[in-house]
């Protein structure tokens, strides 16, 4: 808003704040990553949400931690497809961490997508974290299923 106010009132620095908008500096970035992370924590689904989303808006939005942390979140308000999409976008990232392998999975199981492809991603996420009780348990339930 500052930057299209600056641009209408023709200021001198309004393409150096215009500049700014679109490029956070680190530490903005940082403080949004921060409330992102504490907003995950706190189960507040909807603030976590939005504030992975300026992080990829303002980034090459292929960062694994954020594209994994925002499916988690869209997850746990139902929006199971949305969630899938960016936990793939994660695994093309990171498609050996165990955290990714596992959303990916236990989303494929959750709406019902390929199970073959679910499983050997969550039987490999068990093989990388073998005292993880969260992949653990979607591995038990997937193979149960």
């Amino acid at each position: 808003l500052l930057a299209e106010a600056a641009r209408q009132a023709k200021a001198p620095d309004a393409a150096a704040l215009a500049a700014r908008a679109k490029f956070p500096t680190p530490q903005e970035l940082a403080r949004t990553l921060a409330d992102a992370d504490a907003a995950l924590k706190a189960r507040n689904w909807g603030n976590a949400i939005a504030a992975y989303e300026r992080i990829l808006a303002v980034t090459d939005g292929k960062n694994p931690l954020v594209l994994n942390n925002m499916a988690f979140a869209h997850d746990q308000v139902g929006n199971k497809q949305v969630a899938l999409g960016y936990a793939e976008r994660a695994l093309k990232q990171a498609s050996q961490n165990a955290s990714v392998m596992d959303t990916v999975g236990w989303l494929l199981v959750q709406t019902g997508g390929d199970k073959a492809r679910a499983l050997q991603l969550l039987r490999g996420a068990s093989a990388k974290a073998p005292a993880n009780a969260t992949i653990q348990a979607h591995l038990q339930a997937a193979e149960r299923g």
